[in-house]
């Protein structure tokens, strides 16, 4: 006869020992090593009640491999650590367990070394930003007190002051993840702790904090994720002079999602600034831009999203952020200027509403242009058109144009008609197909309020700058100023159906990744080669192959976009197919050169 021998522990892990076991539903549960089953496995017996509650025993039994197992170190029930490097053993269980204990005790912040990691409480805090908070923040070394961006700001801006170089703050994570208040905490703390003279540093420290709500409501919307996520990234700029004086502050943004304003997923809502404007303006107001309260607005009413009952609490809430975004506007743009915004964000939503029927009498053929071309120094004729404006869109046609300042017809001619323009000739007209007219809509609505956006992004630059000094070139102080640089970009978000505007989100999130990776963790491997510590190396993800994958991709794009541009693509072509094949045979091919590693196989 022959007998097996089973081990009674694997890796230092033995019967009885406590360690945390993946799950479904809480990423990871604390669990009981009941025996060693293999020379990688384990046979454990979950534990009942939340992960961080180490409830009694009588929990599911299963088989894990020892590679999907973390280490548990029992430090009680209440015991946290301000610094995740503290513990006994830092890996991903670990971690999410410190974080989740803290955010139960209403701490959202934890250090990893030098590294702050916030958990959104979706509630206030009492004193977490008080002025007391602030003092007692000025001047600390970085890590003598507890986790807070007050912390990392003013190391950052002490650093600044010491090495006499820019500085920046980079702030990423998924939507929802707290970025934008954490930006604005920040940059309330630097303009209180800067040695600006009261009134100056009042003056700048109004316009920072009221640029807040105008760039929540014309740039922030509800997601299903986030009721108030921003849809834009920006990267806020503070200039310091030598001595700490804050001179001036910037805003630069990127990447508004400009598509939300005419299509939104299932359960998600427009930019803000457009329900705030129908709950708050005035009933003469609304009367003469000829809006609705209750009216549901194809622009602003996607698929399980209804308009606010009169009195709701919902309209309410709209109708108190209104008020705030009107006071905040008044710190940058007249009022005069203010009724020119709310004129173009009716005209938008008026236009929003106009239909058009097909009077050609011919199959729509999206991808083709027209082949009928008429040349005329005035508009076409409207009875060669293929499409025309429908009789129920009439009305919000002429409430579209009268607000933008445009002859009902003139708006229509631009809709229905393309005009190609050739330098010492005659403008040369072409009809466009139905889908090319809802097409042209849909771009028109996008570029105006991204205009709008950009405008008024202007008008905060140009208030807050005024009187500025430029940073010397390189970052040196100087005789002149510094930058402090706090980059706020929106979210990773993986959606029913990602947008174009999406993709490139996803795409700047990893980027940011791999320079996180790069200037943190690969800069740290080097500092203990340096300093000879007997470290073992550990492999880094990498994501480069992606990002320059997507990259290349876009690059095609945009090449053959330029071409279609320039009619270099036969009008019988496919152009997608084109695309499609040329993305093929750059990336899908085997590394060999032995061809295509798999067959390029179109939708019909």
């Amino acid at each position: 006869s022959c007998s097996v021998h089973t081990p009674r522990s694997v890796m230092g892990l033995q019967e009885g020992d406590s360690v945390w076991t993946p799950c479904a539903k809480d990423g990871w549960r604390r669990s009981t090593i009941v025996s060693v089953v293999a020379d990688d496995a384990f046979l454990v017996e979950s534990q009942d009640g939340p992960p961080a509650a180490g409830g009694p025993m009588g929990g599911r039994r299963s088989t894990v491999r020892r590679t999907e197992i973390r280490p548990l170190f029992d430090y009680g029930p209440t015991k946290t650590w301000a610094d995740n490097t503290q513990m006994a053993h830092l890996d991903d269980a670990n971690i999410l367990d410190n974080l989740r204990r803290r955010y139960l005790q209403d701490e959202p912040y934890t250090f990893t070394a030098n590294v702050l990691l916030a958990v959104n409480p979706y509630k206030k805090i009492p004193g977490l930003y008080s002025a007391e908070k602030v003092r007692e923040y000025r001047g600390r070394n970085l890590g003598t007190l507890p986790p807070h961006p007050y912390a990392i700001a003013d190391h950052a801006f002490r650093q600044m002051q010491r090495e006499e170089r820019n500085q920046a703050l980079v702030i990423s994570g998924e939507s929802g993840a707290g970025k934008t208040e954490t930006a604005k905490v920040t940059m309330q703390y630097l303009a209180q702790v800067s040695r600006t003279d009261a009134a100056r540093g009042g003056k700048i420290q109004e316009k920072i904090i009221s640029s807040s709500p105008i760039l929540e409501s014309f740039g922030n919307a509800s997601t299903v994720r986030n009721m108030n996520s921003s849809r834009f990234g920006k990267y806020n700029t503070m200039t310091f002079d030598r001595v700490g004086h804050l001179k001036c502050a910037g805003i630069q943004t990127y990447l508004l999602e400009a598509s939300r304003v005419v299509c939104q997923q299932p359960g998600e809502r427009n930019f803000h600034a457009f329900y705030q404007m129908l709950a708050g303006l005035e009933d003469a107001s609304m009367e003469r831009l000829e809006l609705s309260r209750t009216k549901a607005y194809r622009l602003l009413h996607a698929e399980q999203v209804q308009p606010q009952a009169e009195g709701s609490p919902e309209q309410r809430a709209e109708r108190s952020n209104f008020e705030e975004l009107k006071v905040a506007l008044g710190v940058f743009i007249t009022e005069e200027g203010q009724a020119a915004f709310w004129e173009l964000l009716a005209a938008l939503v008026h236009l929003g509403e106009v239909d058009f029927v097909d009077t050609s009498g011919v199959a729509d053929s999206p991808g083709e242009d027209s082949p009928a071309v008429q040349s005329a120094h005035d508009d076409p004729a409207p009875s060669k058109a293929q499409v025309e404006v429908g009789a129920e869109s009439q009305t919000a046609l002429g409430c579209a144009a009268a607000l933008l300042g445009l002859s009902r017809q003139r708006l229509e001619s631009a809709l229905t008609w393309q005009e190609r323009k050739v330098d010492g000739k005659p403008s040369l007209f072409s009809p466009r197909s139905k889908t090319q007219a809802f097409q042209t809509k849909q771009s028109i609505i996008k570029i105006l309020y991204k205009r709008i956006f950009d405008h008024i992004v202007g008008r905060i630059n140009e208030a807050s700058r005024a009187g500025h000094a430029e940073a010397a070139p390189g970052g040196e102080l100087g005789t002149r100023a510094c930058n402090f640089g706090i980059l706020d970009i929106y979210g990773f978000e993986r959606l029913q159906t990602n947008s174009f505007e999406q993709l490139c989100i996803n795409l700047a999130n990893e980027r940011l990744q791999q320079f996180f990776i790069e200037e943190v963790l690969s800069a740290e491997q080097r500092r203990y080669a340096v300093e000879g510590l007997n470290i073992c190396k550990w492999d880094l993800p990498d994501n480069s192959p992606v990002v320059t994958g997507i990259q290349g991709v876009m690059k095609i794009l945009n090449e053959h976009s330029l071409r279609l541009l320039k009619n270099l693509i036969h009008t019988k072509d496919d152009k997608d197919a084109k695309f499609c094949e040329r993305v093929h045979q750059d990336f899908v091919k085997d590394g060999r050169g032995a061809g295509p590693i798999m067959a390029l196989r179109l939708p019909r």
